[in-house]
C-alpha cells in the first residue's frame, strides 16, 4: 500500500463521520427550540450545517492526505469547458431519471417535495443570503464533495473492493449524504458519472467542473422559478 494514500479505514471513518454529523444536525432542531422556533436562526442553521460537515471532513482529509490530494488537483485550466460538454450530454439522462423517480414515488402515494435548498432560496429576498447560498452551492460544495467522495472515499474503497463495486458504494454514500429521497436515483447516477470521470483521468478537476455546472444550472432554475413567482405576485 502506497504511503500517504487513503485506505479502507479512512473510508469507514469518513462514512461514520458523515452519518454521525448528519444525525446530530438533524436532531438538533428538535432538542433546541431556539433553532426550530426562530425563522432566521433556522435558515442560518440549514445553510451552515451541511457546509460545516463538509469542512470537518475536508480538514480531516487534508491533515492526513495533503500531498495526495494536491497531486489530484493539477492542471485545472483544461477541464472547465470539457466539464460543460460532458454535463450537457448527461443532462437529458439525469432529467429522465429524476422524472421517473418522482413518478415512482407518486405512484406509491408520496408527494415529491423540492430539495431543502430550494426552500432556502424561496424563503429569503436578502441579496447577501442568496449570494451566500449560491457561493456555497456552486463553489464550495463541488470542490469539497469531490475531494472527499471521489478523491478519498472511492480510492479507499478500491483497496477493499473491485472498481465497479467501489463506484457503486461511493456513489450511494454520496447520494445518501444529501438526505433527499425523491432525487436519490438522480444523485446516485450523477455520483457514478463523477466517479467514472475520476477513475478515467485520475484528476479531480473534471469531476469538480461537471459538479459545478450541475449546481449552477440547478441554481439558475431555482432563481428563474423564484423570479417568475415574484412577477406573478406583482401582476396580481
Amino acid at each position: 500500500m502506497k504511503k500517504g494514500t487513503p485506505d479502507f479505514t479512512t473510508a469507514t471513518t469518513i462514512i461514520s463521520l458523515v452519518i454521525l454529523l448528519s444525525l446530530l444536525a438533524s436532531f438538533a432542531p428538535e432538542k433546541f427550540t431556539a433553532i426550530s422556533s426562530d425563522t432566521a436562526f433556522s435558515f442560518i442553521w440549514s445553510i451552515f450545517t451541511p457546509t460545516l460537515i463538509l469542512f470537518i471532513l475536508l480538514y480531516y482529509v487534508f491533515i492526513r492526505f495533503r500531498l495526495y490530494i494536491l497531486s489530484l488537483l493539477q492542471k485545472p485550466s483544461v477541464s472547465l469547458f470539457r466539464g460543460f460538454y460532458i454535463y450537457m450530454l448527461f443532462l437529458p439522462g439525469l432529467f429522465l431519471i429524476t422524472m421517473l423517480s418522482f413518478t415512482f414515488f407518486k405512484i406509491l402515494g408520496f408527494n415529491p417535495i423540492p430539495q431543502q435548498v430550494m426552500y432556502l432560496y424561496f424563503e429569503t429576498d436578502s441579496f447577501y443570503l442568496l449570494s451566500l447560498l449560491f457561493f456555497l452551492s456552486c463553489i464550495v460544495a463541488p470542490f469539497t464533495e469531490e475531494i472527499v467522495f471521489r478523491g478519498v472515499v472511492y480510492p479507499a474503497l478500491k483497496k477493499k473492493f473491485p472498481v465497479p463495486a467501489s463506484m457503486l458504494l461511493s456513489s450511494a454514500i454520496f447520494a445518501l449524504m444529501h438526505n433527499e429521497i425523491f432525487v436519490l436515483p438522480g444523485l446516485f447516477a450523477f455520483g457514478i458519472l463523477l466517479t467514472y470521470l475520476f477513475e478515467k483521468h485520475q484528476n479531480l478537476w473534471l469531476p469538480i467542473s461537471v459538479h459545478f455546472f450541475n449546481n449552477l444550472f440547478a441554481n439558475i432554475a431555482v432563481f428563474a422559478i423564484k423570479y417568475m413567482d415574484i412577477m406573478k405576485t406583482l401582476e396580481v
